[in-house]
């Protein structure tokens, strides 16, 4: 039996996807409050986000490709951080302990690698009509940690934040095949 080769917009919908679903998992958990002590369907999920929001970043790195020259290690970083929020969700499920620092080191460090992304794309424009979203999801992580003492507005924040990635998987999937600006 032959496989069917995936085309690169398959792949970029499928990233979309998995955008769309860690957007709204990171929302949930915000509104629904279970973190990962809280025992409930949610938190069961939420050593998955990593691997949802790089099939994101993928998405996008697929999709709109590298532009100038802060994305490329605006990139990096986001791959970086994302491996340590695994490690994170790794230590804390295996109990070695300081999986919480390196959950709050991982987001930082894809908080800048998506605005290193972001001003690339707000130069090169590569998505129709979203320029602003990377810079904008990059923004929402340091605004949560600045804002948190005020809880309801750090709540906000961190929602906005899976919000925007779920804009951000939304954009890949309705422009999936549209041809690529380089």
């Amino acid at each position: 039996m032959d496989r069917l080769p995936i085309s690169e917009a398959g792949l970029v919908r499928v990233a979309g996807v998995l955008a769309v679903l860690g957007g709204i998992l990171w929302a949930a958990n915000v509104i629904f409050g279970e973190g990962m002590e809280g025992g409930g369907a949610i938190s069961g999920l939420l050593s998955a986000l990593p691997v949802m929001f790089a099939g994101g970043l993928a998405g996008m790195y697929l999709r709109y490709g590298i532009g100038s020259s802060p994305s490329a290690p605006g990139y990096a970083q986001g791959f970086a951080g994302l491996a340590l929020l695994a490690g994170g969700f790794i230590s804390d499920a295996a109990g070695f302990g300081g999986g919480e620092q390196l959950l709050s080191f991982g987001l930082v460090i894809l908080a800048f690698g998506m605005v290193l992304v972001g001003f690339s794309y707000l130069k090169d424009e590569p998505m129709p009509r979203m320029n602003f979203l990377p810079l904008g999801v990059g923004m929402m992580i340091p605004l949560t940690l600045v804002l948190g003492p005020v809880q309801i507005l750090g709540l906000a924040a961190s929602a906005l934040f899976g919000a925007g990635w779920v804009l951000i998987g939304g954009a890949l999937i309705a422009d999936a095949s549209g041809a690529r600006k380089d």
